[in-house]
């Protein structure tokens, strides 16, 4: 009985089993958020309600690929990153130049839901940070290269309407609150960018 019923578990994974990979572009709209920006032997830089700017179509763009793997035929484990991008647009005498645009990474593992056309996703993750910053002068790039950093996590949560244009290919809109933390690396110091946004992406997929 209990080999009877393994196998009717995975004969019933294996006939839902589904696969499928998506990219997407959009825009993203950024909330005010306060920053703190530390070096050593100073005091801090806090920037209350930093206004930021993605400049999502301007390079490099900004942009997501997600990976889905659906084992019955209302849920689905994804893994998904976002191309995400952050320049401050808020002016203060001892920054010269703050942008996280190459980028402000986001990797999510996520778990999907769907309802007819509709999916409903929800992740949690990691950032992965390359920074292109200069306080009091001081620039973090060294050797002409700032490097790509592990600087915080980050949570998702997004609905998405798919649009069938064949047996396999689809296209597909999609809205997405992400939150984020990051902690990144300067010259002698570091600052630290929390992210607020509303995400619209448009998008192609492939059903395997």
């Amino acid at each position: 009985m209990k080999k009877f019923l393994l196998f009717t578990l995975v004969l019933n994974s294996l006939l839902y089993a589904q696969s499928s990979v998506e990219v997407y572009l959009g825009n993203v709209w950024n909330m005010k958020e306060d920053i703190t920006i530390g070096q050593n032997g100073q005091a801090d830089i806090v920037i209350n309600n930093a206004s930021f700017q993605t400049y999502a179509l301007e390079e490099p763009v900004y942009y997501g690929v997600r990976f889905s793997y659906k084992t019955t035929q209302d849920t689905a484990w994804e893994i998904e990153m976002n191309h995400m991008k952050l320049y401050l647009q808020t002016t203060h005498p001892d920054v010269q130049h703050l942008e996280v645009s190459h980028g402000y990474n986001l990797f999510w593992l996520n778990k999907a839901w769907y309802l007819d056309t509709f999916i409903f996703h929800v992740g949690a993750g990691f950032i992965i940070a390359h920074p292109d910053i200069i306080v009091r002068n001081l620039t973090n790039y060294k050797d002409g290269y700032a490097g790509n950093h592990l600087a915080g996590a980050t949570v998702q949560t997004s609905i998405q309407k798919k649009f069938d244009i064949s047996n396999h290919w689809f296209l597909f809109l999609e809205a997405k609150l992400v939150c984020a933390l990051a902690n990144i690396p300067i010259a002698q110091g570091s600052v630290v960018i929390p992210n607020r946004s509303l995400h619209a992406d448009f998008g192609l997929g492939y059903n395997f």
